[in-house]
């Protein structure tokens, strides 16, 4: 099977005066997110999981990438070969598809040499192309009237954002992460504000959580701010 194999780290320079290079350093390609380790065997076990992480994360897309193929050669019966709207939407998606493939295809051939910042830059651009196929096919079906299959693609979307949320997730260092909104927060803030949120639902519980931390984070810089 492929996977993402990540070897790559920086190893630690005992003569330099900041104490950060005097560790190993695993550096991450979201905002240069920076791991910071004292022994070998520490950011050795980190990228045997984040190897593994990565992996997880390319067959999700993998299968995105797959369903959005699939329901590209569905729709290119009815795509227009006169109107040019449509005629470059159908370009645009053949230059995706091959686009996309060699993204994938670097991110497992080792032509970064296992270094975790541009495999995690990779997988942001497979991400961002991925959102891209989908909302042509979005605009697709919407002019077609398929009024499902808009639905459909456009939650397709979603799915891609989720998969980019859990990458920047695992590739953030612990002290950058947003503290966790505990069940016990959600029970007093649906108390407080009056909020309908199902929490026995756990989309509705995440989707409530996230709007909690947003607000949090809302709430702290006006107290700076004053």
């Amino acid at each position: 099977m492929k996977k993402i194999i990540i070897t790559h780290y920086e190893s630690p320079d005992k003569t330099n005066l900041r104490t950060a290079n005097r560790k190993y350093r695993v550096t991450t390609g979201f905002d240069n997110h920076t791991f910071l380790f004292e022994t070998k065997r520490e950011v050795e076990d980190f990228l045997r999981k984040l190897s593994q992480d990565m992996t997880d994360l390319l067959f999700l897309y993998n299968e995105s990438f797959a369903r959005a193929f699939v329901a590209y050669r569905s729709l290119w019966f009815y795509m227009d070969d006169v109107e040019q709207s449509e005629i470059n939407v159908n370009h645009d998606c053949d230059n995706l598809t091959v686009s996309l493939t060699r993204l994938f295809d670097r991110t497992v051939h080792w032509d970064h040499g296992g270094d975790a910042w541009r495999l995690t830059q990779d997988l942001r651009m497979i991400g961002n192309e991925l959102k891209a196929f989908w909302g042509l096919l979005v605009r697709v079906a919407a002019k077609r009237n398929q009024w499902a299959d808009n639905y459909r693609f456009r939650l397709e979307i979603d799915m891609v954002d989720n998969f980019r949320e859990r990458m920047e997730s695992i590739v953030k260092p612990k002290s950058d992460k947003e503290p966790v909104v505990t069940f016990t927060e959600m029970v007093a803030a649906k108390e407080i504000l009056g909020h309908p949120v199902n929490l026995n639902s756990q989309y509705e519980k995440e989707k409530f959580a996230k709007s909690l931390t947003r607000l949090r984070k809302h709430t702290t810089k006006e107290i700076i701010n004053d």
